[in-house]
């Protein structure tokens, strides 16, 4: 599972170095220097979303959570920083730092991205046939939604940062704060407040779509590869 995780990763830098974009493909991996607002929503997005589904689920009668049976709070930058490197970051070089680039340019920002979530789906399923798997742990239906739901949200911060790191944080959080409470609450009762969170964020991402027109934050140009091959042409 860990090695298999590297694949989108492994498959950009072959690409890109066999393709000639890899100086554009390094430059984005290692961006880090974009405004502290996008930093914060990494980190806001994913827990408000949480929180509110938490809310809702004991509005709605649901239980709270056991604190002496989730995973210490203590422990959490520590599956973070596993989860940003072996978990969920490191696909991030792949997906959104070289195949959104190369599908929005030719199908255009919802539709390039809506195939990328697809593939991103499926590329995933194979991790339910491992009973060890987090994915286990929430409804197949839901979780699938969030896969589209986080492609899009990916798809908006990526177009603002172009930072390949912006993405695998945002990744590797989410996948923390929606994973965690499995951890302290029976899988019945977590279903159902994943169920509430990926509704609350399906009305966020709505919202999103509607403010950017669908745009995403995504301004018209060639694929990278195009690019890459007008920069060598000039030089």
């Amino acid at each position: 599972m860990i090695i298999g995780s590297f694949g989108p990763f492994v498959a950009a830098l072959v690409v890109a170095r066999a393709t000639g974009e890899w100086d554009m493909f390094k430059a984005r991996l290692f961006r880090w220097r974009v405004s502290l607002r996008w930093y914060l929503l990494v980190l806001a997005l994913p827990v408000t979303t949480f929180a509110l589904a938490y809310g809702t689920h004991l509005v709605l009668g649901g239980a709270p959570f056991d604190a002496t049976r989730g995973l210490p709070l203590t422990a959490l930058p520590g599956v973070f920083l596993v989860t940003l490197l072996v978990g969920g970051g490191n696909e991030e070089p792949g997906w959104r730092g070289y195949a959104l680039d190369e599908l929005e340019a030719r199908f255009g920002p919802l539709t390039g991205t809506l195939i990328l979530g697809a593939l991103w789906a499926l590329w995933h399923f194979p991790a339910f046939l491992d009973p060890a798997s987090s994915q286990n742990t929430v409804p197949l239906l839901a979780w699938m939604i969030g896969v589209f739901l986080n492609t899009i949200v990916l798809t908006w911060l990526f177009n603002h940062t172009q930072s390949i790191i912006i993405a695998a944080l945002y990744h590797a959080f989410f996948n923390v704060v929606g994973i965690w409470p499995a951890t302290a609450m029976p899988l019945e009762q977590f279903a159902r407040l994943y169920w509430i969170a990926v509704l609350l964020y399906g009305a966020f991402v709505i919202a999103l779509l509607l403010a950017t027109r669908a745009t995403l934050g995504f301004t018209s140009q060639p694929p990278l590869t195009a690019r890459t091959k007008t920069v060598s042409t000039e030089n």
